[in-house]
C-alpha cells in the first residue's frame, strides 16, 4: 500500500514527518513524498445544520435538541464558553460576549470622532438602563446572526400569515411602531431560533431568563460557536456521515506547535504529544464529554451500535488528531547513512541524524451524554463488551479491536471515579488560536513535568494550562500506573 508522508521542517535540524496511513512502517528519505498542500474538510457545526434543518421545515433536528438541552446543560454551557451570567448581566451584554458587535476604530481617529464614540457610548449605556423589551432582544439576536436581511423580507402580510401559522395571538395593547418588530420574531420562527411558546412568551412582554438563555445558545449555534457535532448516536444516517469524514480528513501541522512538541520530545519531557486543530474541537459540556481514542472505523461503528443497544443516546463528533512521537530509526537506515555517520564529527549531528519526529493521524470519538447516569453506564458497557478480557476474566465476546481500542479520557468527570474501571490523571494543554498540543501524565509526575515545560514555553512565550482528568484502565497502564495491587502493569 502507498503511504504519502508530510515531511515539515522544525528547525533544530528537526523534521516532523506525518503518516497518513495507520499502519506507518519505516521508510527511508529518498522515499519520502513531500506535500505541501492542505485539503479544505467540511466543518459540520450544530449551528449551521439548525440553520438548514429549520429552514427546509426539517424540524427531527429542534426536536432532539429540544429533548435532550436542558436548561441547567444551557446555563452551564453558556457559562463555561462566554463566562455568561444572566444573573448578574442583562441580555445585551451577554450577546455580545458571544457574537462582539463594535468593530475596532482605526488608528488614525481624530479627537472629534474620539468625542463621538465617547458621546454614543454614554447613550447606549443610558439606553441599556432602561427595561429591554422582548421584542428588542429577538431583534438584537437576528441581527447578531446577520440575518437582519431576511428579515427585512417580511411584508406586514406574511408577518400576518406567519404569525397565524404558528397560531399566535398579538396583544392589541402593543404599540404600533413595535409591528415593526413582529418581523424578527417570525423569522426568528422561522431559522429555528425558538418556538411558538417562547415566541408566544415574547408577544405578552414576558421572557424569562431560561428563555433568554435560549435563545443566546440559538445565537451560539448560527454563529458557529456553540456545539460541533456530526449528529446523534440513534440518527439513522451517523454511520454513513462518519465514514465520509473517516476517510476525508488529511494529515495536519501547526508550525508553532509542532516546533513546541519537537522540543518537548527532543527534552525527553514526554513519549508523545497529540495535537488537534480548532476547527475539528466538539465544543461539548466537559461534564458530560467522553473522549475516546480511534484508530479503527469498524470500532466506532460497533460502539454506536452497541450504545443503541443499552439506549444510551450520545451526540458524536470525531476529531481527528496528530500523535507526535520521536522513532528510532538507527536500524532502519544504519547502512544507507553509514559513510554519513563516519563523516559527522559532532554527537549532536549524529542524534538528529539518528532521530526523525513522527506524526500519525489518528482519530478521538467525542461523545457528549445526556446525563451523568449514562456516562457511568457507558464506563460499564464498554468493560464488558468492548475491552479484552483480563487474565482473571473468562473469555467473552466483545466487539471488533476491542485489544487496542476501550481508550477514553473525561473532563470534570469525579462521578466517574471508582476503582473498578477508572482512573484519575492530568492532561497538560499548551493552545493558540489555532489548535492545542496534548500531553497526559499519572498525577504523581505533572510536578516535574509542569517544571520542564516552564522553562521550555518561557523561551517561545506561549503558556500551558493543567486539567485533571479521568480514563479508564487501559489508558492508565499506558501512562505507566499501576494496577491495585501495586504491580506495575503491562498493557500498551
Amino acid at each position: 500500500m502507498k503511504k504519502k508522508i508530510l515531511v515539515y521542517s522544525l528547525g533544530l535540524g528537526i523534521c516532523l514527518v506525518a503518516v497518513c496511513s495507520i499502519a506507518r512502517k519505516d521508510v527511508e528519505k529518498e522515499s519520502l513524498e513531500v506535500v505541501s498542500e492542505e485539503r479544505d474538510i467540511p466543518v459540520y457545526t450544530a449551528g449551521k445544520k439548525f440553520e438548514a434543518d429549520a429552514l427546509s421545515g426539517d424540524t427531527s433536528l429542534t426536536e432532539n435538541i429540544d429533548d435532550t438541552e436542558e436548561i441547567e446543560k444551557t446555563t452551564e454551557y453558556l457559562a463555561y464558553y462566554f463566562d455568561i451570567s444572566l444573573e448578574e448581566e442583562d441580555f445585551y451584554e451577554s450577546l455580545e460576549k458571544i457574537c462582539p458587535m463594535n468593530k475596532d476604530s482605526d488608528e488614525d481617529t481624530t479627537e472629534e470622532t474620539e468625542e463621538e464614540i465617547t458621546e454614543q457610548g454614554e447613550k447606549e449605556e443610558a439606553e441599556t438602563e432602561e427595561k429591554l423589551s422582548c421584542m428588542d432582544m429577538i431583534k438584537a439576536a437576528v441581527i447578531a446572526v446577520e440575518k437582519e436581511p431576511l428579515a427585512q423580507t417580511y411584508s406586514e402580510e406574511k408577518v400576518e400569515e406567519r404569525l397565524a401559522f404558528y397560531g399566535l395571538n398579538v396583544n392589541n395593547k402593543n404599540k404600533s411602531e413595535e409591528k415593526q418588530d413582529y418581523r424578527y420574531l417570525v423569522c426568528a420562527l422561522d431559522l429555528g431560533m425558538m418556538n411558538e411558546e417562547m415566541a408566544q412568551n415574547a408577544l405578552n412582554g414576558e421572557l424569562t431568563e431560561e428563555e433568554q438563555a435560549d435563545l443566546l445558545m440559538a445565537v451560539a449555534n448560527m454563529c458557529g460557536k456553540g456545539r460541533n457535532y456530526i449528529g446523534y448516536s440513534n440518527d439513522k444516517n451517523i454511520y454513513a456521515d462518519l465514514r465520509f469524514l473517516y476517510g476525508l480528513y488529511p494529515t495536519f501541522a501547526e508550525e508553532e506547535l509542532n516546533e513546541t512538541a519537537a522540543n518537548i520530545l527532543k527534552d525527553e519531557i514526554s513519549e508523545k504529544c497529540i495535537l488537534k486543530k480548532a476547527e475539528y474541537d466538539a465544543r461539548f459540556l466537559p461534564s458530560l464529554t467522553i473522549c475516546y481514542s480511534h484508530t479503527s472505523i469498524e470500532h466506532m461503528e460497533q460502539l454506536i451500535g452497541l450504545l443503541n443497544s443499552e439506549n444510551i443516546v450520545v451526540k458524536v463528533q470525531l476529531e481527528p488528531k496528530m500523535v507526535i512521537t520521536k522513532e528510532d530509526i538507527k536500524e532502519a537506515e544504519k547502512e544507507a547513512e553509514k559513510e554519513a555517520e563516519k563523516a559527522a564529527e559532532d554527537s549532536e549531528d549524529k542524534e538528529e541524524k539518528e532521530t526523525k519526529i513522527v506524526g500519525t493521524l489518528m482519530y478521538d470519538l467525542v461523545f457528549e451524554f445526556e446525563t451523568k447516569e449514562d456516562m457511568v453506564r457507558f464506563s460499564e458497557v464498554v468493560a464488558q463488551y468492548a475491552s479484552a478480557p483480563e487474565e482473571s476474566e473468562e473469555e467473552k465476546a466483545v466487539i471488533s479491536d476491542s485489544e487496542i481500542m476501550a481508550v477514553y479520557v473525561a473532563e470534570e468527570a469525579e462521578h466517574m471515579l471508582d476503582n473498578a474501571n477508572t482512573r484519575e490523571i492530568e492532561k497538560i494543554i499548551v493552545e493558540n488560536d489555532n489548535g492545542k498540543l496534548e500531553l497526559y501524565c499519572l498525577m504523581e509526575d505533572t510536578d516535574t513535568i509542569k517544571e520542564k515545560l516552564e522553562e521550555l514555553t518561557e523561551e517561545q512565550e506561549i503558556s500551558f494550562v493543567s486539567k485533571k482528568y479521568v480514563c479508564n484502565k487501559a489508558f492508565f497502564f499506558s501512562l505507566g500506573g499501576e494496577d491495585l495491587d501495586g504491580e506495575e502493569s503491562t498493557e500498551e
